[in-house]
């Protein structure tokens, strides 16, 4: 049977040690499964035993990789899995982590959703079709953002808001033609994720004004 040759601590892997095996390639375990298997050198791993440790080491190693992840950022669950199939090697166990990550509550896509038209709204007034291109672009499904959208916009009065924004740009337009005036603001509008029923609605109060 194969023996340990070496446990090697992993720089910048926390809890991650560099397993070498008597002919066969070294790979990482984690700590846990070192006390698990009482992992040591000399310790003989039967091929069955081998085989199952590897097994259990690679999705160990991606699912730290999942949370290193996750503590940069939040994710969204097709967003995280997207970038951990096609790890080399352990990307195979992508959909296993994906799930135990969901059981522990590391990957809740209404909270990420409620978080991402949160952040998108910080910068400025924005359109509610850019915020849900931009939910969609990160893999909120359509039901998911549908009801984030309606919990977080509730009170979120969106001709108000365009109608707000081209005031103040106004101000940089006063000496430009009216036509003129109104193709840029629309295109400022747009710009900001507001559809052309919105930005038309707000170009006429903003001009109806001016009258």
């Amino acid at each position: 049977m194969p023996a340990v040759l070496s446990l090697e601590k992993i720089k910048n892997k926390k809890g991650f040690y560099l397993l070498q095996i008597e002919n066969g390639p070294a790979f990482p375990v984690d700590d846990e499964l070192i006390l698990k298997y009482g992992l040591r050198q000399g310790t003989q791993l039967s091929p069955a035993l081998l085989s199952e440790l590897k097994e259990k080491a690679e999705f160990q190693y991606l699912k730290k990789k999942a949370i290193d992840l996750l503590a940069r950022r939040r994710h969204s669950e097709k967003e995280l899995l997207d970038k951990l199939k096609y790890t080399p090697l352990y990307g195979r166990h992508a959909e296993e982590v994906i799930k135990k990550l969901k059981e522990l509550g590391y990957i809740d896509d209404a909270a990420f959703a409620s978080a991402l038209i949160h952040t998108t709204l910080i910068g400025g007034a924005k359109g509610k079709m850019l915020i849900r291109r931009r939910l969609r672009r990160k893999g909120v499904s359509p039901p998911v953002a549908d009801k984030a959208m309606a919990a977080e916009l509730a009170d979120y009065d969106e001709l108000k808001a365009a109608a707000d924004l081209a005031r103040k740009k106004m101000k940089s337009l006063k000496e430009i033609p009216r036509l003129k005036a109104k193709q840029r603001l629309a295109m400022f509008l747009s710009g900001r994720g507001f559809d052309w029923d919105t930005i038309n609605a707000a170009l006429r109060a903003v001009f109806e004004e001016k009258e």
